[in-house]
């Protein structure tokens, strides 16, 4: 009778050869058990489980020999001159721009303004029936006709064209009977010389030395002049 140990023995040698050949796992890499076609699959040494090529890992981000990557720098981007653009244009250059768009605003619109209460004015001068009127119109006319020469000049100087004269209401005023006109008239040239006190107010933030200087120097008569207009037009109702 034979030994049962003889029946044992092989099968314990089997299965601890089988185990041999099973893939080999630890916390830190995969070794495969075997590499028959004689073309190398890893670069990764199984003793210190890390590639053999110079690499490093970092987290998720290889660095080394064949990382395909290059350090950089992370600085802030160059964001040119603080007095330029990235157009070339200078900030001397975008104030300039800005300061004659104010003046051609201010200028060609105060033109219209002025124009109105003179053309008014002067036609008041002939037409009101009321004395106190009249001599509004004559004070208006002096006053109003100094700052628009002066507003000429201003022109000129900085090459801009100003519109011609086209008043509005000139005609309906020209045509009404002598008992209204005094009160239509007064009401009118109120409503412009607020227009006008608008921009004259506007303009006095504005950078322009010459075009602050008569602002300055015209708006406090332009001012007292419109007041004069709805206190003389109030006492007429």
């Amino acid at each position: 009778m034979k030994n049962p140990m003889s029946f044992v023995l092989p099968a314990i040698i089997g299965i601890a050869a089988q185990a041999c050949s099973l893939p080999k796992y630890d916390a830190g890499s995969y070794v495969p058990a075997s590499n028959t076609s004689g073309v190398s699959t890893s670069s990764t040494d199984p003793v210190n489980s890390r590639p053999t090529d110079g690499t490093t890992f970092t987290g998720a981000t290889p660095t080394g020999a064949n990382s395909g990557t290059t350090p950089f720098s992370a600085g802030p981007p160059s964001m040119g001159t603080a007095n330029s653009t990235s157009s070339g244009i200078s900030g001397e250059d975008l104030e300039a721009d800005e300061r004659n768009r104010e003046n051609t605003n201010f200028i060609t619109q105060a033109s219209v303004r002025l124009l109105s209460v003179i053309e008014l004015s002067d036609l008041a001068t002939n037409s009101a029936q009321n004395g106190a009127v009249k001599n509004l119109a004559s004070t208006v006319v002096r006053d109003y006709g100094k700052a628009n020469d002066e507003l000429k000049d201003l022109a000129v100087a900085k090459g801009i064209s100003l519109p011609q004269s086209n008043t509005p209401g000139l005609k309906t005023l020209s045509a009404l009977p002598a008992n209204d006109f005094d009160q239509a008239y007064l009401k009118m040239i109120a409503l412009e010389q607020q227009k006008a006190l608008a921009l004259f107010k506007q303009a006095s933030q504005y950078t322009d030395p010459s075009l602050k200087a008569y602002v300055g120097k015209y708006a406090p008569a332009l001012r007292n002049q419109e007041k004069q207009a709805v206190t003389l037009g109030r006492k007429l109702k």
